[in-house]
């Protein structure tokens, strides 16, 4: 403890930054030792920043991630913020700037940290080739991966395309024992386990900018095909020899095309509009054969999303800025499936349904600093929709809710700030919870529940950050969530018996504390080596609707960290990170299983040559610990509450260690 007491103080005696204005500028020459290739590999270098790509969710308000290029927000949802951050190369970037807490006519998207990745204006052509291929060690399989990007601007355009063609392995899939126990925990069947999931990526995307009608109009485009196969054999060895096997296959097939037009309306007032098409195409299948059943399991959904919104904003001085805004939203889901056993077609609550929505929010914030030391920022969002379902359950409701949010920056000696969010959470319903679904890998057929309603929160957060050692920051967050309606895992009864189904479950509450620490140790004589290590402490708590005892979240795990280790060499153009993840434990709740996954400790190398500034070579050295994934499904005879648990099946697999090579060039 003395040791970590030293440590300590000499982290907070070294030097800090100079005071905050609400805006920090790093410019390019911040990242010179680093060598990055693109923007998403600059944002990795900021203390304090850690990138939230945003959340997949209908609408586009609440969609955002905590990334802006040029002072706005990628008209796109399919084509993710992580994917547009990668294409924009290093050259191309004259600086960014990071915005925490809030800054007078800065709108936040609702994060603490905001990042604005601000492009250069002079003309400008690049093109980057770049091909990998993955090495799995276990089984001698090579996937390849090539990627074409190129980017361009001059008077007053800008444009961007990307070609990606490959393939990867799903690292969740392995080979492993299995083992099954009764009761007593005497065991009854052991076995084998071998698996192997190969996915493809081939997308196109492109994006054009120009002058228009006094302002400036975006339009991007994405096409996007991903098959997926997955191949499994369980073999049992006692007491008798059988060989189950289960192929499952998914093709799906996404577009998207979005539109940005913005426009100044005089010297402090500008006005936006987005319009934003998705679709996408899912054919679904999984097949099971043993020695005494046989399992067919098909299913094929649709979905579709039209977006239009627009929003007028106005600095009505140097420190108050307001905006408002109306967004319409329009979501489609058509879901068809069929199951049988044994040649039996067996019928699922909820099999073959469509889903529409009309979604429609008015968003309205405003932002104020007083001063150098104080900003806040408070805004309020309404949100209508109006929801249906037809097919196998004919269903309509209206939705209204409230969104308020406040959110409070203090910023004191030396760049060293207090942030405080109260904040009015709804989350939206999945329409995956509407359908029927197989997960036949764990045995499990679950129903559709198209009665569900949205799961509701408010927020109290406090974060304090402190800058230390010149060029880091530690950050420490403390989190309260009161939870109603938690949406969760109940029984639906039917003729032939009860199927687990998403359900809403009644109130809980989630608490966390989370601290994030990037740590340059220049100053102990550690040239150019940076410690970043991310920790969460989690405790949630709710009532089982089997067994109306308290009990944990399904899916939330207690603890998660990670720790990465990065060396810049700038002399030899080499740069070496190692990046180590802790184990995670999550628990599923069902009223007749429980679930219980757990993932071991995981090791990365990657090391990063640029022999010169238009080359890279990567070498990335994946699962080095060759993580185990292990599962326990504890069953039971009927519901947890009144039943005894008939047997537990545990399953361990480990996909063993990658070796990836990856060369980079640009013209």
């Amino acid at each position: 403890m003395s040791l970590l007491l030293a440590v300590a103080q000499a982290v907070l005696a070294v030097g800090t930054v100079p005071a905050a204005t609400g805006v920090v500028d790093y410019p390019t020459a911040y990242f010179e030792a680093a060598h990055p290739t693109s923007a998403r590999d600059m944002l990795d270098r900021i203390p304090g920043f850690t990138f939230d790509g945003g959340v997949s969710v209908r609408g586009y308000e609440g969609a955002a991630g905590n990334v802006l290029v040029d002072g706005q927000r990628p008209a796109a949802k399919t084509d993710t913020l992580d994917a547009i951050l990668r294409r924009i190369p290093t050259t191309s970037v004259a600086r960014i700037e990071i915005i925490r807490g809030g800054a007078s006519g800065v709108d936040m998207q609702g994060q603490s940290v905001l990042a604005n990745v601000v492009l250069k204006r002079e003309t400008s052509r690049t093109l980057q080739i770049s091909s990998a291929a993955t090495y799995l060690t276990s089984s001698g399989l090579i996937v390849p991966q090539v990627r074409m990007v190129g980017t361009g601007q001059g008077n007053g355009r800008k444009w961007d395309f990307s070609l990606l063609a490959g393939k990867y392995v799903d690292g969740s899939y392995g080979d492993g024992p299995t083992l099954r126990t009764n009761g007593k925990g005497v065991t009854t069947q052991t076995g084998y386990s071998q698996s192997k999931a190969v996915g493809g990526t081939y997308q196109a995307t492109g994006a054009y900018e120009t002058a228009f009608a006094g302002g400036r109009l975006k339009v991007n485009g994405l096409m996007l095909s991903a098959p997926y196969d997955d191949d499994i054999s369980n073999r049992t060895l006692t007491p008798l020899n059988a060989l189950e096997r289960e192929h499952v296959s998914i093709d799906a097939d996404s577009s998207e095309l979005g539109i940005r037009f913005s426009r100044p309306l005089g010297v402090r007032s500008s006005v936006e509009f987005v319009a934003l098409r998705q679709a996408k195409d899912t054919e679904f299948s999984d097949r099971v054969r043993n020695p005494s059943t046989v399992i067919d399991f098909d299913q094929r959904s649709k979905t579709a999303e039209n977006i239009l919104r627009g929003i007028v904003k106005q600095k009505l001085s140097p420190t108050l800025a307001w905006e408002f805004g109306l967004e319409g939203a329009q979501n489609t889901l058509r879901n068809r499936l069929t199951y049988s056993e044994n040649g039996q077609k067996i019928t699922l609550p909820s099999a073959n349904v469509t889903v529409t929505e009309n979604r429609y929010e008015a968003i309205a914030k405003a932002s104020w600093s007083p001063n150098r030391q104080w900003t806040v920022e408070t805004d309020i969002r309404q949100e209508l929709s109006d929801i249906a379902s037809e097919g196998d359950t004919v269903l309509s409701k209206s939705l209204s809710y409230t969104k308020p949010r406040l959110a409070v920056k203090w910023s004191y000696a030396d760049g060293n700030q207090i942030r405080l969010r109260l904040e009015r959470e709804v989350g939206q319903l999945n329409f995956s919870d509407f359908t029927a679904s197989s997960a036949l890998k764990n045995g499990l057929v679950t129903a559709g529940n198209p009665s569900l309603v949205p799961e509701q929160s408010w927020v109290t957060e406090i974060t304090s950050e402190h800058q230390v050692l010149k060029r880091g920051a530690v950050l420490v967050t403390g989190r309260h969530i009161q939870l109603s309606n938690v949406i969760d895992r109940a029984p639906i009864f039917t003729a032939t018996g009860a199927i687990d189904s998403p359900a809403n479950i009644g109130s809980g509450t989630k608490d966390e504390v989370a601290i994030n620490a990037t740590l340059p140790l220049d100053s102990f004589g550690a040239k150019g080596i940076q410690f970043q290590s991310n920790v969460t402490w989690r405790r949630s708590r709710v009532t089982d609707p089997t067994t109306h005892a308290e009990r944990s979240i399904s899916g939330l795990p207690d603890k998660v960290w990670d720790a990465s280790m990065t060396w810049d060499l700038p002399e030899r153009n080499l740069n070496l990170t190692l990046v180590l993840a802790e184990e995670m434990k999550s628990t599923n709740y069902r009223f007749n299983q429980v679930e219980t996954l757990k993932v071991g400790s995981f090791l990365r190398f990657v090391a990063v040559w640029t022999p010169d500034p238009k080359t890279l070579v990567r070498l990335d050295l994946y699962n080095l610990t060759r993580q185990p994934i292990s599962y326990k499904n504890e069953v039971f005879s009927g519901a947890r509450s009144n039943s005894g648990l008939l047997y537990r099946d545990y399953r361990q697999e480990s996909l063993g260690k990658f070796v990836a090579i990856a060369v980079r060039r640009s013209f």
